[in-house]
């Protein structure tokens, strides 16, 4: 299901979108950008408040989680008032993310990497890098 802003969404040959995602630019100014031949699994969720990039030929397992913000944690403020803050996320190409895993805002995913199932991704994940865990550790390489 493609929410809100469709137009700042751009699907490149060959996407598969799967049954009861969602992709959502939630402002006028978001983006969101999927590369040629990228499936996105079954109930994921794609939420851009400023720049969501996945690469070409990735495979988005069901149920993941990427956002691209998160709210601010000050305690002399009630948490449903205070503001977004968004960073880019950016997810290379070949890269292979689990179901359940969550990636979070200001990430970059390098090519090649693997996420694996349930992973919380906060950090930076190298290309070709196995990263798994929460929060997620790299686990293994790409041979």
């Amino acid at each position: 299901m493609l929410l809100r802003y469709p137009k700042n969404i751009k699907l490149n040959s060959a996407v598969i979108i799967k049954s009861g995602a969602h992709i959502c630019p939630c402002n006028a100014t978001a983006e969101v950008t999927i590369g040629a031949r990228t499936s996105i699994g079954f109930h994921t969720f794609i939420y851009s408040t400023s720049e969501i990039e996945i690469g070409e030929d990735c495979m988005v397992a069901s149920f993941v989680y990427i956002v691209d913000s998160d709210h601010g944690i000050r305690k002399d403020l009630l948490m449903n008032r205070q503001a977004n803050r968004s960073r880019p996320i950016r997810i290379g190409n070949d890269v292979w993310i689990g179901a359940h895993a969550v990636i979070l805002s200001g990430v970059t995913i390098g090519n090649g990497a693997i996420i694996a199932a349930g992973a919380v991704v906060r950090e930076d994940v190298a290309p070709y890098a196995i990263v798994g865990g929460v929060p997620a550790k790299v686990i293994g390489a790409r041979e």
